[in-house]
């Protein structure tokens, strides 16, 4: 047996068998029959090793009589074996038994299709609305961009590809990926047509026309089934094969009546002809869904932005929910972003689900120069150090201190060789001076404020390559801090969240704080109760792109300062 739990020594052919309940395949007895098509016929079985249902699928007789074939099927299934996603089905196995050859044990889930699911909830409730079409697909985009991050695709996602437990206290993506590839090879086994690589309704232009398939692919069909849930039939539809290609290649889909605006433009998107044109992922097309009053959004003027007697620009962020780590392996992110131990990316899961029960403000960009030197002139600021004996006098151009930073510092630069404890000062000084609490971020906030809605490593996508247009770090920075706002913000209007400095945040440190909310909820988390190290977040112009992810955890003590350290104010707001 390989290391995919493949067996390696079975019989090449298999011989005939007759399958039914009772009958045993491997350690599988065979209990009530599921299903039968061109996939195969599909089996709920008990697994008497492992005590527990378990759902077989029997590969198709015409495609385990042909062995290059059978080998993409197998390299299929190693790929899609290794992802561990709380929504993703588990497979178990793919194995061959000498009576009936290639078969694949996966988990069974006790629950029914969402197509089952929506009829029944519309049944009782009189309607699907849209906060119950996200509530059940967000687990399925995120399922999504996370096979997408593993560079897997699933190809054939729809309504009975998703399975939904209870009244949506749980949601599994099925058939991942392996489906669509048995479908092809027996296509190309057989010579006969099938909708190789989908379900017609649901295939986005690209497979119609044979073209590369990615994640946007993908978006492209879980937009079909949205639509699907909220119109009660699909985008385009037709028995006749041309007509329905015809449509799904040239035609925009009719807006759905009764449904914001926003929503119709978020299907739009989704299901644009163009796989460029869709969203950057997955769950920034489930975002859209939910509209603007989902979400913080900044306005040219209004409640949503203000400006403070020093000049200083703060954002209003609205209360909200969002996931926050990663569920990234570490072994994975090693191979992607290198030069950082993998025990560095543990402190990041496990991924949980964050509540943010009151709105707050935070800088729009890092504290600048200009913003410091305010305190610094109007306070006459000393260090801790001086404080505590050490005489050290804090000097907004440091040329006789080791602390220099080695790299022109001017007003618009973000603030550096700041240590956790002179950030505390400084958001006391503004505090008295405005009549208001000023505060450094939670790192809950700080994560909050730097996905700005998405789910992804960044907060335009997954691409580490578009890093340089979003923020400075080691591979453009030229050696040096840049001055706030020259890039790209995210799309709540803020800037550098992404390199230039490591920001502080309020937190105590502690590698292990995430493991408490595996199975809860986290609401208002303020982190561990004490500790040596504070919480730095958002990586720097010396850093790797995997430093300067939305989910990259970091820490340092209260008193260290350094030319890559700065900060970002926060403030509640009733």
């Amino acid at each position: 047996m390989d290391q995919d739990g493949i067996p390696t020594l079975m019989p090449d052919a298999a011989q005939p068998g007759t399958a039914g309940p009772g009958v045993m395949i491997g350690n599988f007895e065979l209990q009530t029959v599921l299903g039968r098509g061109g996939m195969g016929e599909v089996w709920k079985a008990w697994d008497q090793e492992g005590d527990r249902p378990v759902v077989i699928k029997l590969v198709p007789p015409e495609l385990q009589r042909a062995d290059e074939e059978m080998a993409r099927v197998r390299d299929t299934f190693r790929r899609i074996h290794a992802l561990q996603h709380q929504h993703i089905c588990p497979l178990y196995l793919l194995s061959k038994d000498p009576r009936f050859g290639w078969y694949l044990v996966m988990k069974f889930i006790d629950g029914q299709t969402l197509s089952a699911y929506r009829a029944t909830y519309a049944a009782r409730h009189g309607a699907f609305p849209v906060q119950q079409v996200v509530k059940v697909l967000r687990p399925v985009a995120e399922a999504l961009d996370y096979a997408h991050r593993n560079k897997v695709i699933h190809r054939d996602i729809k309504p009975k590809n998703i399975l939904v437990v209870g009244d949506a206290e749980d949601v599994q993506v099925v058939d991942f990926g392996l489906a669509a590839e048995i479908r092809t090879t027996v296509s190309r086994c057989t010579r006969v047509q099938m909708d190789t690589s989908g379900t017609r309704p649901y295939m986005a232009p690209e497979q119609w026309k044979g073209q590369i398939q990615d994640a946007a692919t993908d978006q492209y069909a879980l937009a079909a089934t949205a639509y699907e849930l909220l119109a009660g039939h699909l985008p385009f539809e037709s028995d006749d094969f041309d007509i329905l290609r015809a449509c799904v290649l040239s035609d925009p889909p009719e807006p759905i009546e009764g449904v914001a605006e926003s929503v119709n433009r978020a299907l739009l998107i989704g299901l644009a002809k163009q796989r460029s044109e869709r969203f950057p992922s997955c769950g920034q097309f489930i975002q859209a869904m939910q509209g603007p009053p989902a979400q913080p959004r900044v306005q040219a003027a209004g409640p949503t932005q203000r400006t403070n007697s020093i000049g200083m620009k703060m954002v209003r962020l609205a209360a909200g929910e969002f996931w926050m780590g990663s569920d990234e392996s570490p072994e994975e992110l090693v191979r992607l972003f290198p030069n950082t131990k993998a025990e560095w990316y543990r402190w990041e899961q496990p991924r949980h689900r964050v509540k943010l029960t009151r709105p707050f403000e935070i800088g729009r960009y890092p504290v600048t120069v200009r913003e410091f030197r305010a305190f610094v002139e109007d306070a006459g600021y000393k260090t801790d150090e001086e404080t505590g004996g050490g005489g050290y006098e804090w000097k907004l151009n440091p040329d006789l201190d080791w602390r220099k930073p080695g790299f022109a510092q001017q007003d618009g630069h973000p603030m550096v060789l700041i240590s956790w404890n002179d950030a505390i000062a400084y958001c006391k000084w503004l505090s008295r001076k405005e009549g208001t609490e000023y505060r450094l971020p939670t790192e809950a906030e700080w994560e909050y404020a730097s996905r700005a809605g998405t789910t992804t490593r960044f907060c335009f996508g997954d691409d580490f390559e578009q890093l340089g247009e979003y923020g400075w770090y080691h591979k453009h920075s030229g050696g040096g801090t840049h001055p706030v706002g020259q890039k790209k913000p995210n799309a709540w209007g803020l800037y550098d969240m992404h390199g230039n400095v490591w920001e502080w945040c309020a937190d105590y440190w502690d590698e292990n704080y995430y493991k408490q909310f595996v199975k809860k909820l986290a609401v208002d988390p303020t982190g561990p109760a004490g500790g040596s190290g504070r919480v730095l977040r958002g990586g720097s112009w010396a850093d790797r792109a995997g430093s300067c992810r939305a989910a990259f955890r970091n820490w340092d003590a209260p008193s260290n300062r350094y030319g890559g350290l700065g900060f970002r104010l926060a403030r509640t707001v009733s």
